[in-house]
């Protein structure tokens, strides 16, 4: 059985956490470690919310909790000081913190089921493990929640460019989702999707990967971050939006085509599509 490890902020003290959807999405079974001496805990999903990538989960057996601060995410500034913190690669023990700065504001990303804008940049150091996890100010109040690295392309690394979901769109989202409903404040129901794999933006000539997620369609198919997706078939994706689009346009299981841009490189590749539940 497949595992995988992620980060949460406690939201309240009786065991409330907010986290990414994309890293408790169809679990069966989710475990919570807290931080010092807080032992390993069973938890379950309150509310989740695939379009915006956040979900809730409510911790058991616990209480006695400190919840994060939030402060006003549109007071942040580009040049701000900032930690990233969460349990990067999935070492455990005591989290992993990292400094940088607000490198940009406004950054938007998309996969099959997610449409992200509003977003933090940031040149913290984040890795896998870290999604989930706070970005906070140098009070520590949280503003934002880490969603995503770009990792670039073996020849074209990106270094130091990570993204995070805003304070105010979380603290927006969290009374539907502590109510079991999606953040639009509708019961929370889902519908299966296609699903490639890859978190994209915007580039002047397509979609341009910024992360591929392990174990995905687009990954066994040979994708890499740093790609430029540039047509599904004889469908064209000028955007993100586009691709987005023309994927959740199709069945899972179907095997498209993709034309990508690789450096100096033009590519076709097939992609068997996957499947994955989407809430809205």
């Amino acid at each position: 059985m497949a595992s995988g490890a992620g980060t949460g902020i406690i939201i309240s003290s009786d065991g409330l956490v907010v986290t990414n959807a994309h890293v408790v999405n169809g679990a069966t079974q989710i475990n919570v470690t807290l931080p010092g001496n807080g032992g390993t805990h069973a938890a379950s999903i309150v509310g989740i919310d695939t379009t915006k990538d956040l979900a809730v989960l409510k911790v058991s057996g616990v209480s006695g909790l400190v919840p994060a601060t939030f402060a006003n995410s549109s007071t942040v500034h580009v040049g701000d000081t900032v930690l990233a913190i969460g349990n990067a690669l999935g070492y455990g023990g005591q989290p992993t913190v990292t400094e940088g700065i607000i490198s940009a504001t406004n950054r938007s990303l998309r996969d099959s089921s997610e449409n992200l804008t509003g977003l933090l940049q940031t040149d913290a150091a984040i890795n896998p493990g870290n999604s989930g996890g706070p970005l906070v100010n140098t009070s520590g109040e949280v503003i934002g929640i880490n969603v995503a690295v770009a990792t670039g392309t073996p020849s074209e690394p990106a270094q130091n460019i990570g993204f995070a979901i805003p304070s105010n769109t979380v603290t927006a989202a969290l009374p539907a989702l502590e109510a079991g409903k999606s953040a639009s404040g509708s019961p929370s129901p889902s519908q299966t999707t296609a699903f490639l794999g890859v978190v994209v933006t915007d580039a002047p000539n397509g979609a341009a990967v910024v992360e591929v997620q392990p174990s995905g369609p687009a990954a066994q198919a040979g994708v890499q971050a740093g790609d430029v997706i540039t047509a599904v078939g004889n469908e064209q994706t000028p955007d993100a939006a586009a691709l987005q689009a023309a994927i959740r346009a199709k069945k899972p299981g179907t095997t498209v085509t993709l034309h990508i841009i690789r450096g100096a490189q033009q590519l076709t590749i097939p992609v068997t599509l996957g499947s994955t539940q989407v809430t809205s």
